[in-house]
């Protein structure tokens, strides 16, 4: 069964780019939906939270004209799919869909889209690439078919449909849910790209590492509702603290990372300092709770680059962290070699 949902999957279009490993992650999140001829698989208006891959049958996507007629504008065969767009943007079906004959399809729900999303960020930068591709497809095939009169807006709302669902896609892949900053994977690949940029110029780079102090007891005491928003209020000082070019993301748990570009151990250590200083003189309340907290932060620099890898930088900056909390918390700490 398994391999027949990976030949289904290896058959369409948006996930032809995706790995064998990637493949089954998806296969195993499909649910199988038989339908006889004539069944509804979904109506015009209903609310959209899944996709349906055809693995047999055909299907027919249907709307209604001006007079309440049936008006077929599609048909989806083996390998097809229909409902992407909601698996996005969950917004109400466009247009309804019914098996002409009797069909099984494979259903991903939008919940289990976004788990896979969070686990392998690829998968979903790879289906936005190749949604893109199908929806300049569509475009085209709307340029040859629909009156010159109605192409414009047509084309023109694809366009915004596309724009907004590939955003919606990118944002999943990259950025943490809960406080809104970059995810640690794509951390990595942005702090990559900007120590080969330093690399390139000969110029310096720092990393900052910020660990909230006693996090574990602000769950223990106010409950994880509100160690919550600690650290999407923490998310928020930080960004607050430090420069535009800055790069910012969720390392994990409660700790944040920052790489700063073309920025000296100096320079660095005084944004250090001002996080520190800014999430020490804020507090977060919930609702009748006002709940103090703190950061240890550590800091590490290199003027010269040339030597240099991620791993190393950010290593540097963690040894400095674990040595501001071991000498008493709310504080920095800095990377001596």
């Amino acid at each position: 069964m398994t391999e027949d949902r990976i030949a289904t999957l290896k058959a369409i279009d948006i996930f032809q780019s995706l790995t064998d490993e990637m493949l089954h992650n998806l296969s195993d999140r499909l649910q199988t939906v038989s339908l006889e001829a004539g069944e509804v698989l979904f109506n015009k208006g209903d609310q959209g939270d899944s996709l349906y891959l055809v693995q047999s049958g055909i299907m027919k996507i249907v709307s209604t004209n001006s007079e309440g007629h049936e008006v077929i504008l599609n048909q989806v065969r083996d390998g097809g799919i229909v409902g992407e767009m909601a698996l996005i943007d969950q917004e109400p079906r466009s247009a309804g869909v019914i098996a002409i004959q009797p069909s099984v399809l494979l259903k991903l729900s939008s919940e289990d889209f976004m788990e896979i999303i969070q686990a392998t960020p690829a998968i979903g930068l790879m289906i936005s690439r190749n949604l893109t591709q199908r929806l300049r497809q569509n475009t085209t095939q709307i340029e040859n078919a629909v009156p010159t009169d109605a192409l414009e807006a047509r084309i023109e709302a694809r366009t915004a449909d596309l724009a907004r669902d590939n955003q919606k896609l990118k944002e999943m892949a990259t950025i943490d849910p809960l406080t809104q900053v970059f995810n640690r994977r794509h951390f990595f690949e942005l702090a990559q790209q900007a120590l080969q940029q330093s690399q390139q110029d000969g110029r310096s780079i720092a990393a900052i590492m910020v660990d909230l102090d006693h996090f574990k007891a602000i769950n223990d005491t106010y409950g994880h509702r509100a160690g919550d928003q600690v650290l999407q209020a923490a998310a928020q000082f930080i960004q607050a603290s430090i420069r535009e070019n800055d790069i910012l993301a969720r390392y994990g748990g409660e700790e944040f990372a920052v790489v700063l570009p073309n920025t000296t151990l100096d320079e660095a250590t005084e944004i250090a300092e001002r996080i520190c200083t800014h999430i020490d003189s804020q507090s977060v309340q919930v609702d009748e709770t006002v709940i103090p907290i703190t950061a240890s932060v550590g800091v590490a620099g290199f003027l010269d680059a040339s030597e240099l890898d991620t791993a190393h930088l950010l290593d540097r900056a963690d040894q400095a962290l674990y040595q501001a909390k071991n000498t008493g918390r709310n504080r920095v700490a800095v990377w001596q070699a």
